[in-house]
């Protein structure tokens, strides 16, 4: 057996063999084998380093090392203060039922499993959205429609926003399914009842003729509201008014001038990119910075509308790439630095929550389970990239902290950002999306005690497997919990108290230190 000091030895190597390998590949300039094979080496010998022997090996910068950027954190400007509730799911129904599993034949403990990973950094409660396009195409509720809700909500406190039928034209459906979802859920269970999905789609899908505007939508609204209202329970409100079109947005405050007083909260869907009607995006797509910041962009102004009416505003409904996600784009580790970035840049917007559009299927699925029968037990057979950047969020901007002002500097497609807890314990997250750019990255933060640092990456833009956190992976697991030995670098601050460390291209890295 290998001694402690014959260890650190090794480990010494093989991170300046790593060094090496990087810095050879930026002066050869092979940009493109450094995407595919030499990512591949660095990622091997990087988990050989910091996470097999996981010794919390001291960061060392090489000598010559190339500058990334630099950014400065100010904790004296705070920002937004993330909520408990910000992260959840969204499911279509009997997609929600199929992930959760039945009580009456099996639920499903790793789907369970999986929330209960995001919920591991003090948030909660975890809201669960049913709803999309088949809301519209609901009928009359069944007896055991809400068992698998009412069962989640008893394991783990989940609560729900659940879809009634608008686009079908019949307000006492409406009714019918409002009533039987407030009788079926268990109180402080269901928190709002959603009338319809994307109804500033109706004119061109069918549901209504072509000539439907919003007047001829706020109406139905009224109507449906009155229908229903009876059967509300307390602590139960309505939630609206879910338009797809950042365009629709126009008529926001007319709507909330009639609907406001009767709102639980207000929603809109956004979606970084679509495949709908045979469009395609190159694989680069979601490192762009605009498929980041556009849903940010596009709300912004509303968010600001519910505010002042004292409304939450929530994101219903999103994912990557509309029309149930393209492969090698929604599926790839892009989409984890996309998925990480996107929940900052909402989150600094005010958006009060998120809900990830995902069923066991489809390209921007968060991860796929397999069940042969009915009664068996579900198998995970895929935890996918994007669900590592919502759990890379959680861990860097936990419930309750605040962002933090961050100025940066750089040439590369490079994010900063921070945040700060109750504690005063700082969180710096670095998203590196730059296919070609790395090198070394200065952070600047008012502290001066050793830094934790985690690294989130992948061997390529394009793996839909072996991505690492801390260097564990969902790869195989059997149960949804991370597998593997976690590692964790230490930076030791400079004498000025800054903090640098290596951030290859296309990753991200977290580092934590305490007031």
């Amino acid at each position: 057996m290998l001694g402690l000091a014959t260890l650190v030895d090794c480990d010494r190597w093989l991170q300046h063999a790593y060094r090496l390998q990087l810095r050879a590949a930026w002066m050869r300039g092979y940009r493109a084998r450094m995407r595919r094979v030499d990512r591949q080496l660095v990622l091997g010998l990087t988990l050989v380093a910091v996470g097999i022997f996981s010794l919390g090996a001291q960061t060392q910068v090489p000598p010559g090392a190339p500058e990334l950027g630099s950014a400065t954190a100010d904790p004296t400007s705070l920002g937004v203060t993330i909520p408990g509730s910000f992260l959840g799911f969204s499911h279509e129904w009997s997609g929600g039922q199929e992930l959760m599993g039945d009580p009456a034949t099996a639920t499903n403990p790793v789907y369970r499993q999986l929330i209960q990973n995001l919920l591991a950094y003090g948030a909660g409660p975890f809201v669960v959205r049913i709803g999309g396009n088949s809301t519209d195409r609901t009928g009359e509720p069944q007896p055991d429609t809400t068992s698998p809700f009412a069962q989640l909500f008893a394991d783990l406190g989940v609560q729900f926003t659940l879809g009634v039928n608008l686009g079908g034209g019949d307000p006492n459906l409406a009714a019918d399914q409002a009533r039987a979802y407030v009788q079926g859920m268990p109180a402080g269970s269901l928190t709002a009842i959603e009338i319809g999905n994307e109804p500033d789609l109706y004119h061109a899908n069918g549901d209504r003729p072509a000539s439907y505007d919003y007047a001829d939508y706020a109406r139905d609204f009224a109507t449906w509201r009155s229908a229903i209202s009876p059967s509300l329970a307390a602590g139960v409100g309505l939630m609206g008014p879910s338009w797809s079109s950042a365009a629709s947005l126009r008529d926001l405050d007319q709507f909330l001038d009639q609907e406001a007083p009767n709102l639980a909260l207000v929603s809109h869907h956004w979606y970084a990119g679509t495949q709908c009607n045979g469009r395609t995006n190159p694989p680069d797509y979601l490192l762009r910075p605009e498929s980041a910041t556009s849903g940010a962009n596009a709300v912004r102004s509303a968010v600001a509308l519910a505010h002042v009416r004292s409304l939450p505003f929530r994101m219903g409904e999103m994912n990557s790439i509309s029309c149930g996600g393209e492969p090698m784009v929604s599926d790839t580790f892009a989409s984890a630095l996309w998925a990480a970035d996107t929940m900052f840049e909402l989150a600094n917007a005010g958006v009060d929550g998120v809900n990830i559009h995902t069923g066991n299927g489809g390209a921007y699925a968060l991860f796929t389970f397999d069940r042969p029968t009915a009664t068996s037990g579900f198998v995970l057979t895929s935890v996918r990239p994007s669900y590592y950047g919502l759990l890379f969020f959680q861990q860097a901007a936990p419930a309750g902290s605040r962002l933090v002002a961050v100025s940066t500097t750089t040439s590369a497609n490079l994010k900063v950002w921070c945040s700060e807890d109750a504690s005063r314990v700082l969180r710096v997250a670095a998203i590196n999306k730059d296919q070609a750019a790395g090198g070394t990255l200065q952070l600047q933060v008012p502290s001066s005690s050793a830094a934790s640092l985690v690294r989130l990456q992948a061997p390529s833009l394009e793996s839909q497997a072996g991505v690492t956190l801390g260097g564990q992976t969902f790869d195989h697991s059997p149960d949804g919990t991370l597998q593997g030995v976690e590692s964790t670098e230490t930076v030791v601050p400079a004498v000025d108290g800054s903090y640098t460390f290596v951030l290859p291209p296309l990753s991200a890295a977290l580092l934590t230190t305490g007031p």
